[in-house]
């Protein structure tokens, strides 16, 4: 009997097809894994990013002394908030002539779908009544609002539904309470386990003395 020196032909095409087969898995494997990595990194380079921003602001609205939108006699909830700084609606003035008033704005930018955004709009002007005061950062924001300051201070957010319908909520005492998340809170392909942080604190602001308005 004559001994095989080789591989037939057959042979060879199924060690070529399973060597194929073992190599797209490794390739998929290590495409996923990557995939979920850096999902990873982005998500936490996104949530301690957030939590600073988150802190700022909250300290910006804590140091205004008007609340100028919400108005105190119209809608108390909403996407957006106005305050003001060194500014009195009992003087229809500055507090401090020898300082400038500051205006800053907070509004959610729904422009893209899969990536809401905080932004921050500041301007220098006298503290404007509550219709001037109304942003919709998904437009391009009504004079004077176009020569702002504007500034990104979220990603990924994502509102705390059912329980908060808006960013922003006036309180009765003429704080403002502020109900967020920054992440996915649905699992996705990528990202099977949800991966967010919740924020949700009442604010009071400096107001003034028999100030009854904010």
């Amino acid at each position: 009997m004559r001994k095989s020196a080789g591989f037939t032909l057959i042979e060879l095409l199924i060690a070529v097809s399973l060597s194929a087969l073992v190599l797209v898995g490794v390739a998929t494997l290590f495409t996923s894994m990557t995939k979920n990595q850096i999902e990873g990194i982005r998500a936490g380079t996104d949530t301690g990013w957030a939590l600073v921003s988150y802190k700022s602001m909250i300290k910006e609205i804590a140091d205004a002394n008007v609340l100028a939108y919400p108005a105190y006699n119209g809608p108390q909830t909403s996407d957006s908030i106005v305050v003001c700084h060194n500014w009195s609606r009992i003087l229809a003035g500055r507090i401090d002539t020898t300082l400038p008033t500051k205006v800053v704005g907070y509004c959610l930018d729904t422009t893209t779908p899969s990536n809401y955004l905080i932004r921050r709009l500041e301007l220098s002007v006298n503290c404007p009544d509550p219709g001037a005061a109304i942003l919709n950062c998904s437009q391009t924001p009504a004079a004077p609002w176009m020569s702002a300051i504007n500034q990104v201070v979220g990603y990924r957010v994502q509102k705390t539904l059912p329980l908060a319908p808006t960013l922003f909520t006036r309180d009765s005492i003429g704080g403002m309470r502020v109900q967020y998340s920054i992440g996915t809170q649905v699992a996705t392909t990528l990202q099977p386990v949800p991966s967010f942080i919740s924020f949700d604190v009442d604010v009071p602001l400096q107001k003034q003395y028999n100030n009854t308005f904010d």
